[in-house]
């Protein structure tokens, strides 16, 4: 009974500071985000400008203001850039990797897949505020039926659709985008969800090579605004509000 009551109580104190951290983590992403104006200030998107009405990226807005929200597959994409012209993405939220592409040119013309309507008026927005809104088609969900009717060829795929990627991507669909290189951000949740990789990889395996990126290291050693904050307040920044390591899996095609 000691040893439950015990347990229950690192639980109970677990939640209350997941609770406060949360709380603290939005206090000091909305203190960022004025103190820069709503402007990336840092990495490869210095200069995107937010509307402040964000719904999908409010509590990470701090973190993507100093460059560096999803810093891995920020590299990923310019890593590709130039011998992709075309910038897809599925379950784009409210636009951050969208519009952040084309403000600065890293490709030409993005197609932006995203089911909720309020975020679509949000990345319509985004691009409008930055300008770029001649460059960029958005749509609601990607299925097999768009792969159909849109003629999808050789383009980089960003796709982040809450667990759903494994529905999506099947032998036909990497088929489909053979020319086509895909990040996929992994939804490890559930007991079965080693196994739903393992054949996410068995479907690709004629047409793509893969590799696995994860969460890595921040350096705040160069960024002045974040000098004068405590260590916690400033590794906070840090935080994307994961609930565990997060992954991605890079789809590179063969031919």
């Amino acid at each position: 009974m000691n040893l439950l009551k015990k347990n229950f109580k690192i639980f109970r104190k677990e939640i209350n500071y997941q609770k406060y951290a949360g709380r603290r983590r939005d206090e000091l992403s909305k203190f960022i985000s004025e103190l820069k104006n709503y402007t990336v200030g840092y990495g490869p998107f210095q200069g995107l400008k937010f509307s402040g009405h964000e719904i999908w990226t409010k509590h990470c807005l701090g973190n993507m203001i100093l460059g560096l929200y999803e810093k891995e597959v920020m590299d990923e994409i310019i890593l590709s850039a130039g011998k992709y012209q075309i910038f897809l993405d599925v379950g784009a939220a409210d636009g951050f990797f969208a519009v952040g592409v084309l403000l600065k040119n890293i490709y030409e013309r993005c197609l932006a897949y995203e089911i909720d309507i309020t975020a679509q008026k949000n990345i319509r927005n985004l691009a409008k505020i930055n300008g770029v809104e001649e460059k960029i088609e958005i749509f609601s969900e990607f299925n097999a039926q768009t792969l159909e009717t849109q003629k999808i060829e050789k383009c980089i795929i960003l796709i982040d659709i809450e667990g759903a990627e494994f529905d999506l991507l099947d032998q036909t669909t990497f088929l489909n985008l053979k020319r086509c290189k895909l990040i996929v951000e992994l939804h490890e949740f559930g007991e079965n969800s080693n196994q739903k990789i393992s054949q996410l990889i068995e479907k690709s395996n004629s047409t793509h090579k893969f590799k696995f990126l994860e969460t890595g290291p921040r350096d705040l050693s160069s960024i002045p605004e974040v000098r004068n904050l405590s260590d916690n307040d400033r590794w906070l920044l840090c935080s994307e509000g994961r609930p565990y390591l997060m992954r991605w899996i890079v789809f590179e095609p063969i031919l």
